[in-house]
């Protein structure tokens, strides 16, 4: 157990092999340990092996030996190898469980393919395979890299009418698809509605929406945001400060963009590239080329001094 836990895969496999030297035949538990601290480790080649070797030297394997195996597909977005496994499964007689239809949505995630993830959901239904709170949040995330929203909607009122409670991870991933559209109002009333169900939004979820509005140019909404991420005790990062002087940019609301290049000075907060070419470019189109040249220096001794 402790092996499987502590990701150490090199321990793991050099156990395997000073068994084999001894001459005693590692047993499942004994491999099924090995493959999961590969999957933890994030080495899916040397998962691959073990489970080759376990075949091979004629020793059982199981739903928890393939599970751990496609557990390190999916996390590396490896759809072939995943489904690969899966096939291995189905020809073994061995029935498939979330854990298996979970590492299969989350290589469609890495691979931005919403259209598959929400495919395999309908074939877990079909299987009688109930699915969880990760298999319902990694199909929205898989629709997120697309903007596909209304999926999402309908995947949060579908978890909703199963029991299952959707969580920030859920709602975040509405904000994140209605931002890739820039549908601001709709995300700003996502807010709203988690707040209503008592599920408090995160750095993630903020900066998703003030990104929303930055390309709208909503600039009154982007710093009215930064102000309640303050408030409620989260830490605006760079990511945030730079949509909302984004969003200034659009609206050419020069002297707001210093104001929030101030504001992130003083919570020591570095601006970068982006930060600087963002304010150089407001203040330019307003004809503050004092100010503008003043940053330029600013943004030069800063790069000097990394």
């Amino acid at each position: 157990g402790v092996l499987g836990h502590s990701g150490q895969w090199r321990t793991a496999v050099e156990k395997l092999e000073e068994m084999s030297a001894l001459g005693i035949k590692p047993n499942t538990i004994v491999f099924n340990a090995a493959i999961n601290a590969c999957d933890r480790g994030g080495n899916l080649e040397q998962a691959l092996r073990l489970l080759d070797q376990m075949h091979r030297q004629n020793v059982k394997t199981d739903l928890f030996s393939y599970n751990s195996v496609m557990s390190a597909c999916g996390r590396l977005g490896e759809m072939n190898h995943c489904l690969q496994i899966f096939d291995q499964v189905e020809e073994r007689g061995i029935a498939p469980d979330v854990t298996t239809f979970n590492s299969l949505l989350i290589a469609c995630t890495k691979t931005g393919d919403w259209y598959a993830a929400l495919n395999l959901l309908g074939q877990m239904k079909s299987r009688h395979v109930e699915p969880d709170i990760v298999t319902y949040n990694t199909c929205i995330a898989a629709c997120a890299v697309d903007g596909k929203w209304r999926h999402i909607q309908l995947l949060i009122a579908e978890m909703e009418q199963k029991g299952i409670k959707p969580d920030v991870i859920s709602y975040t991933g509405l904000v994140s698809s209605l931002e890739k559209l820039g549908h601001w109002k709709q995300a700003l009333m996502i807010l709203d509605v988690m707040k209503r169900k008592g599920i408090s939004p995160n750095l993630i979820t903020y900066s998703s929406v003030i990104s929303s509005c930055a390309k709208a140019g909503e600039w009154v909404a982007a710093t009215k945001l930064i102000e309640n991420l303050v408030h409620m005790g989260i830490k605006p990062d760079r990511i945030t400060y730079n949509s909302a002087l984004s969003a200034c940019d659009r609206a050419n609301e020069w002297k707001q963009a210093l104001d929030l290049y101030q504001e992130m000075k003083a919570k020591d907060i570095g601006p970068d590239t982006t930060t600087y070419k963002t304010l150089i470019n407001v203040l330019k189109r307003n004809g503050k080329t004092l100010q503008a040249y003043k940053l330029k220096k600013d943004m030069k001794e800063e790069s000097r001094s990394l």
